[in-house]
């Protein structure tokens, strides 16, 4: 278990301190909902194979922090590889059930 210990100016003169508790590393990486995103960018890359697996995981960040719209959030996970390698009917299937679960009526 760690502590952090914040600073909080009242005025000129007094300081206050502020004892935090911050979990453990891994309780974070679960907590903060980063976890299933970084377990599904890894699965997606092994998957798709990328030639440059660094970019193909920028773009994949990329697109979650954009906010971007469904269509265009399905889109890219067609795109992600080339439709002769095994897993572009699986990127196919994720964009049609991306848009699915968004309401979309296919």
């Amino acid at each position: 278990l760690l502590y952090t210990i914040k600073f909080e100016v009242m005025n000129k003169k007094e300081k206050t301190a502020i004892v935090e508790k911050v979990c453990d590393p891994e309780e974070y990486f679960e907590k903060s909902g980063i976890a299933g995103s970084v377990r599904e960018a890894i699965s997606l890359m092994v998957e798709n194979r990328p030639k440059d697996p660094i970019s193909f995981l920028s773009q994949y960040f990329g697109s979650l922090v954009e906010e971007v719209n469904v269509i265009v959030q399905a889109q890219r996970l067609v795109c992600l590889t080339h439709h002769s390698r095994p897993a572009f009917p699986d990127n196919v299937i994720s964009a049609y059930n991306l848009l699915r679960d968004k309401g979309w009526r296919l």
